[in-house]
């Protein structure tokens, strides 16, 4: 009977654990990443280009977020869409294509995507 080949597990669920436990806070940390359009990294609000485009009574209605250097002609920015109500309160948020991914050209936001 042939035997499993041992695998070597470098670290323990336990000791990852361990090393992401801030000890002035008392709470287990992790550190969040996420995908930018082109580089996995820190999700961090100052990674990230922000576009705004302001409707007639000065409400964000376009949001556009891409990866740091990014032109707005090309087709990396993650765009949404606010739709306000009388009171100037948010009702709902969309996205391009209907899709979070950074595949959108900010340049385009208004003529080429349908929001939902």
């Amino acid at each position: 009977m042939a035997t499993k080949p041992s695998i070597k597990i470098k670290y323990s669920p336990q000791e990852i654990l361990n090393q992401s436990f801030d000890e002035d806070y008392g709470v287990s940390m992790t550190e969040n990443t996420g995908f930018d359009g082109i580089n996995l990294q820190r999700l961090n609000a100052s990674n990230l280009n922000l576009q705004l485009e302001y409707d007639a009574s000065n409400n964000p209605i376009y949001l556009g977020l891409a990866a740091p250097g990014s032109l707005t002609t090309e087709a990396k920015w993650q765009i949404r869409y606010l739709t306000f109500d009388a009171s100037n309160n948010v009702t709902s948020m969309s996205y391009a294509n209907g899709t979070p991914n950074f595949d959108k050209k900010w340049s385009a936001r208004a003529t080429d995507y349908v929001y939902t």
